[in-house]
This record gives structure tokens, C-alpha cells and sequence, in this order.
């Protein structure tokens, strides 16, 4: 049993990091109910026990935990033929007892049969404002008509009378007003007659009960519903019946929110507040949301039938009831209210034709489905009495849940199936008394439990024998602590990770691994002609420690040293950096030790010229004191001209009055006397013009300019105006038409008959013929 030795615990390490990536985590899974809980994993107890995948090739030489999912019907009693049986069944089975494997989808089947005649529960709830008054007198006339009709529905029928109005409080009523007689004071429901089989007492219960008056045009009727529906004692509502409330008024309804008018801010509890027939949270509560009356009557198995008798708030209703579906619906009585018959049995065939099955876990996927024609989503349309429906029923666990009741039942009815389930999330293998039990087991080093062929360490253990001491929430394959990050080699691939600290390789030669994860050696530097660190250093952790004065990567670079000169104790001059026995000259200096400056002549100029000017001239910024305190690096040598000098920077320098100072500067290196300045004795000023004359030529120039201007001006507009006039003498004899405007027609015509002959032509002509 030494199969939990290091190399192999080590081994069984690295194979499940390096599939950490595949698509399949099966060989990351560490325990046994961890691995079971992915459908695609088995677990194996073998030399090593191992979560392997089901659809992998790979056999299980020892025991395979793999557990399977089972149905155990635990109630299943036939369905009943007809309602002389008690009590009636209309779901078959009725309880089951499920084991599912989490992640695993299971079918089973049911069948559901709506029983001929069913009893029914019908409530039947009024609004008594004083326009409702025409269709209380017609319910009370048809109140044995409508029993009748019911009575060919089923014959185990039960009716129940109350009544609404609104809060007794302003601004919806008014409390302290004066009623007459015959007017009943405002109140929120009252339950005048629960449900019973005396037909007659129910008539008289809506003839005797007065009308009431309310101030705005809302009135309270979710109120009313809430109560009916959830006062299951006072109402006397049937477990095994139809619920009905056929819902009759002509007016809006308040919802949540509206009691604060009223000084109400309660929020409607959903509790049945009814005392002796009388609603008493009517100035406690608010008015329930429709979210509250969706899920009390969903919960307590009760349709909704609203009965409008105003065809303005008709549509008001009809999205209500939209919002209710499926256990509401919604019908409009005519003038005389005498088809209210019709409207209870149109809706209530609708409700008996159809069928809807709902599950009351949301944490479960559950999906209905079913062997009828006319499917819908989780049920069927169109189903007739005594008609055998089956239903198949898949189930799929998320999560892990134990010995959780699931209830699958039809709207609106009592029948269910209850469904004990049980979602797999454990190994039997993990308690006693199973044989791969072992508590507190050798091979876990007396600090943990053998199951399933692994360890479970106690608190404060850890590792694959649990001979790790430390925190409990270190895991087991936990390789983290010996990473330096996320997806890096374990170690650096130097050593082994054993109870999260790495154990570096032992080589020889003095050659050393060493580091929090191996990371570091005394081997890997960079090396100079094949020399490690040059032989001028040490290797610490990939870089080279330099003995005192070289310096580099490999400690190839010579001393600092070697960038001073003979003469000089500054490193290059003062003006730069040694880089590995090289100067780095700042700009602009050059040569080896940055003794030469280059192209500097202007800036040493200026720096120079105010000691230039005061001992030369004694001119300029300084002062004689200013001048001997701040000038003292050097004396500038005065000359009538300039002899032979070389190496010399030529500096020419305008001082405030415009004259020129002259001076030549050199500078030495390493020496004393490190500058030499020598400037001409004079300055070099040119004659100044007078005041007057500068004046003089400054007028001069301007009036010069205005003229030369003027002419100019002048020039232009001659030329400009010669050309216009030649561009109209030209345009002038061009025109064909002196004084005639070519557009103009003269409006007399002239038309000549060639047959016409004038006097004068008449005597020519006999001329003529004489001749």
C-alpha cells in the first residue's frame, strides 16, 4: 500500500495541471462527490483513485463509483370514474420518490382525467354602489335559474354571496355623511353568505342587502377579491371543488399605491382579515397589487370570472384579466343584466376545456408535454370529461438539493403529484460503513479519513496523505503557492512542489538552484570570452555582481578610471558619463576625455562678456565690485589689435549702445589657468545721427511714400479709364441699329392685291395697246 509515495504524488500533480485546459475536467475533480456531480465523470477507487471520464476508452481495474438515477412511485391510486368517489382522483400517480443524478434529465409519465360533474364553488361578489342597483334586483331573479343551470353541470353545487364598495374614508367615501334608510353606510367587503346549498337563502341575502355610496368613480374591489379568495374558513371553499368568484360591477378598480390618498400606507399583507362577515383591515391595509391577487389565486386554486356592466371600463377589465391568465377571465352584461347565466357557464366551460399543469420549483427545470391534439406549452386545449390525458414529465436537477417536495398540479385544482427528489451529490464510499470507509487511516498519517480511496484531512491538513501542516483551505492539488503566476512552470521545472513550497534540484560542481520557486541559480549570468562574469564577479540569481570598479553586464567594462585624464581628477572633464571605460560627452564636448568644445562659441560668448566689459571697459551689467567678486576665473588681457593666435574662439558682441566688443577666449585643460581672454582695447561704435536728422529722413521717407503712392494711384485710373472708354467706342460702331430699337414692331401692316391695278396703270396700259 506504498502507493502514495512522492515521486508518484508528484507525477499525479503535473498529468492534472497539464489538462487543466482540455474541454473535459473530469481529471481535475479531487474527491469523489466532486466528480460525480459532473454527469460526463465516474469515479474509480483503484492503485490511485482517479475521476475519469464515462466516454473515455479507459477501464476501471478497481470499483467504479458511478451512480444512476431511479423512480420509486410511492402513491398510485387508479382515477376515479365518477365524483360518488371519495376522495376523487384526477392525477395518477400521486406521489413519487425520485433519485437524480444532478446535471441528469429524467422522464416519467402521469395522467391527468377531468371527472364528470365536478363540484363547483361559485361566489359570487357585487359591487352595491347605486348604480349597480338594476342588476342586484335581476342576480336576485335569477338566482334559482342560475343554480338550475349549474345543476347540469355537476350536481354537487354550492353558491356564496358578498358584497364591496370601497375604504370608509375620504377621499374615496365618506363616513360621517347622513344615509337614508334604505342607504347602507360605505364599507370594503362584507361576506353576507358563505358558500351553501340553500339556493333560496341566497336570494334573499341579495334582496335584503342595501345599496351604499362611494365619492370617486375607482372603487374597491381588489379589496373584495383578495379577501374572498384567501378567507378559506369564512368563504367555506372545498378542498376538492371548482373555485369560482364571478366578480359583477360597472366601475374601475383602485390598486396598490392609492390607499395613501387616504392616509393608508400600510402595503397589503395578503392575509384574510374578515371578522364576523366584515372585512376589518379595510383603514389598516393598502389595496393588494395584482401581483397579489395573480398569486393568491393561483395558490389557492380559484378562477376569476369579471362581469362588467359598463361597457366603458370593459377593456379596462379585459387587460386585466389578460394579466390574470389563466385564472381569470372576463364577460360583459347587457342592459337588463339578464345574460349573467350565460356569462358564468360560457366561462366556465372555458375553464373546463382546457387544462394547464405548473410546477412550484423554480430551482428545477421542468418541462410538461403531452399525447393530446391540441398542445399548448404545458398543457392542452379543447379536452372533454372522463378523457384520459397523459403527460411526460422531465426533470433536471442544477443543483444539490436533498429530500425537496415538488409539487406538479393542474390550475385551479387540488389534484397533484408530489415528487420527493433527491439530487445525487454524494459517494457512498464517503460514510460508514462502506468497506472504502476508513476513519482516521494510517495511510492518511492518522490526521484524515480514507474515502473512496482518497484522503479527507482534518482541519489544519493537508496534502495527498495529509502529512502537510497548515490551512484548511489549502487544497489538496493546490499547485499555486509554488507558481510564481498563473499557467507558469511549476518551480520553474527546477525542483518539486511538496506541501506548497518548492524543493529545488541539487546539482553539483558548486553550480546551486535556489529562490521561493526555484527561479534563481549561480550558473546562468552572462559571460565575457567565455568567462562567467569575467572572472570580476560573482553570479547572483541571473545577473553579475561586479567587484569595485568594473562594471556591465559580464563585468567586461574596465574601471572608472580610465575615462579621467593624466591631469585632470574629473570623470571625462566633468562633462559626461564613463560607460564601460568610454566617455559619453554631453553635447557639445568631444575627444576621448570631452576636452573640446565644439560649436560653442556663441554661448561661451555671452557667458563670458560682462567680465569682458567691465574689466575692459568698465561698462556693462557689474559693477567694479560686482565685477572683482564675479570675475575671477580670469583677467581679460587688452590689446590695440590682434597678434598671431591660434586655437582661439573669435567672439564679436553688441553691447547696449550698439558698439561692437572684439574679444578672443582659449580654453585649457587640466591647467591652473584653464581660460585666456584677450579683447581689443576699444570698441568698435559707429557715428550717431542727430535727433533732428533721424526726424528729418523718417518725414522725408513718409511723404516720399505718400507721393510715389498718389502717382501711382493716379496712373492706375488714367489707364483704367482709357481702356473702359475704348471698350465703348468699340461697342458703339458695332451696333447696326442707330436710332431703331430692333425689338420694336411697328403696329401698322400694309397687304397689297395683286389683281388691284391704279388709275395710272390702267391709262399706261392702254398707251400701250394703241401703240
Amino acid at each position: 500500500m506504498e502507493f502514495f509515495s512522492r515521486p508518484v504524488f508528484l507525477n499525479i500533480f503535473i498529468f492534472i495541471f497539464t489538462f487543466k485546459s482540455i474541454k473535459c475536467q473530469c481529471n481535475v475533480k479531487e474527491t469523489c462527490h466532486d466528480c460525480i456531480q459532473d454527469l460526463k465523470c465516474d469515479w474509480c477507487i483503484e492503485n490511485y483513485p482517479t475521476c475519469i471520464e464515462r466516454s473515455s476508452n479507459r477501464r476501471c481495474n478497481g470499483r467504479l463509483i458511478s451512480p444512476k438515477s431511479n423512480i420509486l412511485i410511492t402513491k398510485n391510486i387508479p382515477l376515479s370514474i365518477n365524483t360518488v368517489e371519495t376522495p376523487i382522483t384526477q392525477m395518477q400517480p400521486q406521489q413519487i420518490s425520485l433519485n437524480l443524478r444532478k446535471g441528469e434529465e429524467y422522464n416519467f409519465t402521469f395522467k391527468y382525467k377531468p371527472v364528470k360533474f365536478y363540484p363547483i364553488d361559485l361566489y359570487y361578489l357585487m359591487d352595491v354602489s347605486a348604480s349597480m342597483k338594476q342588476h342586484k334586483e335581476q342576480v336576485a331573479e335569477l338566482g334559482g335559474t342560475i343554480s338550475d343551470t349549474m345543476r347540469h353541470i355537476t350536481n354537487d353545487f354550492r353558491l356564496g354571496f358578498g358584497t364591496f364598495i370601497d375604504k370608509p374614508t375620504l377621499p374615496f367615501a365618506d363616513p360621517m355623511k347622513q344615509y337614508k334608510y334604505d342607504v347602507e353606510p360605505p364599507y370594503g367587503f362584507r361576506n353576507h353568505l358563505p358558500l351553501t346549498q340553500d339556493f333560496k337563502q341566497f336570494i334573499r341575502k341579495v334582496r335584503t342587502t342595501r345599496q351604499s355610496e362611494n365619492i370617486d368613480v375607482p372603487e374597491g374591489g381588489l379589496d373584495s377579491i383578495l379577501q374572498a379568495i384567501v378567507c378559506l374558513k369564512e368563504v367555506q371553499w372545498r378542498s376538492q371543488a371548482r373555485r369560482l368568484i364571478v366578480f359583477a360591477t360597472d366601475a374601475s378598480f383602485h390598486i396598490s399605491g392609492d390607499g395613501k390618498f387616504g392616509g393608508i400606507v400600510e402595503p397589503n399583507d395578503g392575509e384574510c382579515h374578515v371578522v364576523n362577515g366584515e372585512y376589518m383591515g379595510s383603514l389598516l391595509y393598502d389595496y393588494p397589487s395584482i401581483s397579489q391577487i395573480k398569486h393568491a389565486a393561483l395558490s389557492n386554486d380559484v378562477y376569476i370570472i369579471f362581469a362588467i356592466a359598463n361597457a366603458e371600463v370593459y377593456q379596462e377589465y379585459t387587460d386585466l384579466a389578460d394579466y390574470l391568465k389563466p385564472v381569470a377571465y372576463v364577460g360583459l352584461i347587457n342592459e337588463e343584466s339578464s345574460n349573467i347565466q350565460e356569462i358564468i357557464v360560457n366561462n366556465y366551460k372555458k375553464i373546463m376545456d382546457s387544462v394547464t399543469i405548473t410546477t412550484d420549483s423554480p430551482k428545477f427545470v421542468i418541462q410538461i408535454d403531452s399525447n393530446c391534439k391540441n398542445k399548448t406549452k404545458s398543457g392542452c386545449l379543447y379536452i372533454h370529461q372522463d378523457e384520459v390525458i397523459e403527460f411526460t414529465a422531465t426533470i433536471k436537477a442544477a443543483e444539490c438539493i436533498n429530500n425537496k417536495n415538488i409539487l406538479i398540479k393542474p390550475d385551479g385544482m387540488e389534484d397533484n403529484i408530489m415528487i420527493n427528489l433527491n439530487v445525487i451529490c454524494s459517494c457512498d464510499c464517503e460514510k460508514y460503513p462502506d468497506p472504502d470507509f476508513v476513519e482516521n487511516s494510517n495511510i492518511c498519517s492518522n490526521n484524515g479519513n480514507m474515502e473512496c480511496g482518497a484522503c479527507n484531512c482534518k482541519a489544519g491538513f493537508y496534502g495527498n496523505n495529509c502529512e502537510c501542516q497548515g490551512s484548511q483551505d489549502l487544497n489538496i492539488f493546490n499547485l499555486s503557492l509554488c507558481q510564481p503566476k498563473l499557467n507558469s512552470p511549476i518551480c520553474s521545472d527546477r525542483g518539486d512542489c511538496f506541501c506548497n513550497t518548492c524543493h529545488c534540484s541539487k546539482l553539483p560542481n558548486n553550480q546551486k538552484i535556489y529562490g521561493k520557486f526555484c527561479e534563481c541559480d549561480n550558473f546562468s549570468c552572462n559571460k565575457n570570452n567565455n568567462l562567467l562574469c569575467n572572472n570580476r564577479g560573482t553570479c547572483d540569481c541571473g545577473k553579475c555582481l561586479c567587484q569595485e570598479g568594473w562594471s556591465g553586464e559580464a563585468c567586461e567594462c574596465l574601471p572608472v578610471t580610465s575615462c579621467k585624464a593624466s591631469s585632470d581628477e574629473l570623470v571625462c572633464s566633468g562633462r559626461g558619463s564613463c560607460s564601460c571605460g568610454l566617455c559619453l560627452c554631453d553635447m557639445p564636448f568631444t575627444g576621448k576625455y570631452c576636452e573640446i568644445c565644439t560649436n560653442c562659441g556663441n554661448r561661451r560668448c555671452e557667458e563670458l562678456r560682462h567680465c569682458v566689459e567691465c574689466q575692459v571697459y568698465h561698462t556693462g551689467k557689474y559693477n567694479k565690485d560686482e565685477c572683482n567678486q564675479n570675475c575671477i576665473d580670469f583677467t581679460t588681457i587688452a590689446v590695440d589689435k590682434f597678434g598671431n593666435m591660434t586655437n582661439t574662439e573669435d567672439c564679436i558682441i553688441l553691447d547696449d549702445d550698439d558698439c561692437k566688443i572684439i574679444f578672443k577666449y582659449f580654453e585649457f585643460v587640466g591647467l591652473d589657468l584653464s581660460l585666456k581672454v584677450v579683447a581689443l582695447n576699444k570698441k568698435q561704435c559707429s557715428e550717431k545721427m542727430s535727433a533732428w536728422a533721424l526726424a528729418g529722413i523718417i518725414i522725408g521717407s513718409m511723404l516720399l511714400a505718400a507721393l510715389v503712392g498718389l502717382v501711382s494711384w493716379k496712373i492706375a485710373t488714367t489707364v483704367n479709364d482709357r481702356r473702359e472708354y475704348a471698350k465703348f467706342e468699340e461697342s458703339s460702331r458695332g451696333a447696326y441699329w442707330a436710332n431703331k430699337n430692333p425689338l420694336y414692331k411697328n403696329v401698322v401692316t400694309s397687304h397689297v392685291n395683286p389683281h388691284y391695278k391704279s388709275k395710272k396703270e390702267n391709262s399706261e396700259d392702254e398707251d400701250e395697246s394703241f401703240l
